[in-house]
């Protein structure tokens, strides 16, 4: 008897968004790691450029994305970042698997990799909390 695997529970809280040209100054720059989601609003609509993953402090990520394309894209950018809440232990397979998760269903304009399929460690069901915009409350990795 063939058994399927039991699906993972992820949880990301996601930050304020903040203005990009204003978050080198906050603390969590330099303090948190994790996921980020680059947007930009232009007009009335905001649309996701980018989803980025950092094992080491979002401002390296950030700065390299700033100086290379950001100024490409019109309008006002807005970056928020995701603190994974739980699972409590955080491996780099994980935010792969969940950075992979979160590109293949929002189609971020600027992500190249993982939009038409990706590969992941683990199955999990993501549950995205806090101030998500545009980031659905839940992603499960099943249904792609």
């Amino acid at each position: 008897m063939e058994t399927t695997p039991r699906l993972r529970t992820a949880t990301i809280k996601w930050s304020y968004p903040y203005l990009l040209d204003n978050v080198f100054n906050k603390d969590i720059c330099y303090e948190g790691y994790g996921l980020y989601c680059i947007s930009r609003v232009f007009g009335t609509k905001e649309t996701i450029l980018y989803i980025g993953k950092t094992n080491c402090n979002f401002y390296s990520r950030l700065s390299d994305h700033y100086s290379k394309w950001i100024n490409d894209y019109k309008g006002i950018k807005k970056v928020r970042f995701g603190i994974i809440i739980s699972p409590q232990t955080h491996t780099d397979e994980l935010i792969l698997d969940l950075e992979g998760s979160l590109i293949y269903d929002l189609q971020p304009l600027h992500n190249y990799c993982r939009k038409s399929s990706y590969t992941f460690f683990y199955d999990y069901k993501i549950q995205n909390v806090g101030y998500r915009g545009s980031i659905p409350c839940s992603i499960n990795m099943r249904e792609h």
